[in-house]
C-alpha cells in the first residue's frame, strides 16, 4: 500500500512516559488500516514490555534483547516494519491528533517536484508558559493549582541589565491544555532599590515597594481567562538541525544566553515549510526508498549525532531533508537521558567527534580532535584543579578522556571515509 506508514517508537526503561505516548498514537486522525506502531524495546527493566502488551495489543512490540542505543534500535525496529514510510517519534513525546496526516500530506506534496528524504516536525516543549517579566528584583518561587501542575517542574529565567534597568524574563510552565483563570502564589526578593514591577506582555500586573530590602516577598497575582489565553506561548524545541563549522549541532529554536540553553517563543517565526540543513530524529518522517540508496543509522553512534550523519548522507545523494510546521509534537526533551548527565554528555561529544571524522576535511577533523584533547579534555581541567574544583576537574577530566581514548580508533576509520565536505561547504556553516 503506498504511504503506509509505521510509527515507531524506541524505548529503555520508559514506562513512566509509555501511556501517554500511545494514546496520543493511537487516537490520530489518519485510517486506521493505514499505519502500525511499533515500540522498539531497549532491554529494558522497568516491566515496559509488559505494560505495553497488556494495554496496547494493537502496539507490535520487539524486543532487541540488548540495549542497541538509539541508532541501532530504531534500524532493528525499520528493517522489520511493514510501511514503505518510517515515523520515529521519540517515547517522551505527544502526537498532535493530525500530525500523521499532516505529515504524509506534507511528504507527498513536495515529493512531486524533489526527492524527499526526510520530513522533520515541529517540536515544543511539552508544557506551554507565561513569559513574567520582573524589573528590579529577583525570582524567588511560585507555587500554582495542582489542576494546572505541568508536566515538568523546571522554568527558563533569562537576566537582563541595560540603561540601569535591571529585568528577569521568568517563563513560568502551565499544563498545554489549561485555558482558565490563572492564580500564582509567586515569590521575589529584591535587586538593589526596593521599587518594583511584574508584567505580562504589555499587561502591569503588580507594582510596589519590598518591605524589607534583602527579603522574600510573596505576591498573589490573578490572571483572567483572557489573560492566560493571550499570552501563554509554547517553547519551540526544534524546527529542524542546523550546524556549525566545529561540527556542533544545534535544534533551530535553541538561543544559547550565557552558557545556558534556552527555547524561542513560538510567535509564527518557524511557520514556513522549507529545507533544512539537517533532520531531529525525536519527530521524523524517513523514506524507506532513501534508507535503502544511502543506508540506514551508522551504529557507531549508538546515540546524538546519528540524524546529522544520516541528513549528510541524505544531502550528499541530493535527497532534500524538509521542515513541515504543521506537524506538532510535544516533547518532554532528554527523558531517557537526563540533559547534561553523565551519560548525556557523555554521547554528545562522542558523537560530535565521530561525525566530524566522517564528514570534515580531514586536517580540520584532526584539528577538531586534537583541540577537544588538549585543550578541552586537559586545558580546562588543569584549569579546574588550579581553581580548587577538585571534584568538578576529576568528573570532567573522567568523561572527556574516556571520549577522547575510546572514541580514536572510530575516528580514524571515519577519516578515511571518502565522501567528505570540502572546506568551502564547511565554512558556509554557521
Amino acid at each position: 500500500m503506498r504511504n503506509y506508514v509505521s510509527i515507531i517508537t524506541l524505548n529503555f526503561n520508559g514506562k513512566r512516559y509509555l501511556g501517554d505516548f500511545f494514546n496520543s498514537a493511537l487516537e490520530t486522525d489518519y485510517p486506521k488500516d493505514g499505519y502500525e506502531v511499533i515500540m522498539v524495546d531497549n532491554n529494558s527493566t522497568d516491566d515496559s514490555v509488559e505494560f505495553v502488551k497488556k494495554n496496547y495489543p494493537q502496539v507490535k512490540v520487539l524486543e532487541t534483547g540488548k540495549n542497541l542505543g538509539f541508532a541501532g534500535g530504531n534500524n532493528f525496529g525499520m528493517k522489520r516494519a511493514k510501511g514503505d514510510l518510517f515515523f520515529l517519534v521519540n517515547n517522551d513525546t505527544l502526537l498532535a491528533k493530525d500530525a500523521l496526516k499532516n505529515i504524509i500530506k506534507t511528504f507527498n506534496h513536495w515529493s512531486r517536484k524533489y526527492k524527499i528524504g526526510a520530513v522533520n516536525a515541529k517540536l515544543v516543549l511539552v508544557d506551554a508558559y507565561l513569559p513574567l517579566v520582573i524589573e528590579e528584583a529577583f525570582y524567588s518561587d511560585f507555587k500554582i493549582s495542582q489542576k494546572v501542575k505541568p508536566v515538568n517542574s523546571e522554568l527558563f529565567i533569562i537576566p537582563h541589565e541595560a540603561k540601569n534597568l535591571f529585568t528577569e524574563k521568568v517563563f513560568l510552565p502551565l499544563k498545554y491544555t489549561y485555558t482558565d483563570r490563572l492564580k500564582i502564589n509567586f515569590k521575589i526578593r529584591p535587586y538593589r532599590k526596593s521599587e518594583f514591577k511584574v508584567r505580562l506582555g504589555d499587561e502591569l500586573l503588580h507594582e510596589g515597594f519590598l518591605k524589607t530590602l534583602g527579603k522574600e516577598q510573596e505576591l498573589n497575582l490573578k490572571l483572567s481567562r483572557n489573560a492566560v489565553k493571550k499570552h501563554m506561548v509554547d517553547l519551540v524545541q526544534n524546527a529542524g538541525n542546523f550546524y556549525f563549522r566545529d561540527g556542533h549541532g544545534r535544534d533551530r529554536g535553541a538561543v544559547v544566553i550565557r552558557h545556558k540553553q534556552y527555547y524561542e517563543s513560538d510567535m509564527g517565526q518557524y511557520n514556513k515549510e522549507e529545507f533544512v540543513p539537517g533532520f531531529c530524529g525525536a519527530g521524523v518522517l524517513l523514506n524507506k526508498k532513501a534508507l535503502e540508496e544511502v543506508g540506514y543509522f551508522d551504529e557507531d553512534f549508538f546515540m546524538y549525532y546519528e540524524d546529522g550523519d544520516l541528513s549528510l548522507r541524505l544531502r550528499e545523494n541530493r535527497w532534500e531533508i524538509l521542515y513541515a510546521p504543521s506537524v506538532l509534537i510535544r516533547h518532554i526533551h532528554a527523558g531517557s537521558s537526563k540533559e547534561w548527565s553523565e551519560l548525556f554528555t557523555y554521547n554528545v561529544e562522542r558523537g560530535r567527534l565521530l561525525f566530524v571524522g566522517k564528514h570534515w576535511p580531514r586536517v580540520r577533523a584532526l584539528k577538531e580532535w586534537m583541540k577537544y584533547f588538549f585543550k578541552e579534555t586537559l586545558g580546562v581541567s588543569i584549569y579546574y584543579f588550579w581553581k580548587g574544583q577538585m571534584q568538578t576537574a576529576l568528573a570532567r577530566l573522567r568523561i572527556r578522556l574516556r571520549v577522547s581514548i575510546f572514541l580514536f580508533p572510530e575516528f580514524i576509520l571515519g577519516l578515511l571515509r571518502f565522501k567528505r565536505l570540502s572546506q568551502k561547504e564547511v565554512e558556509e556553516f554557521l
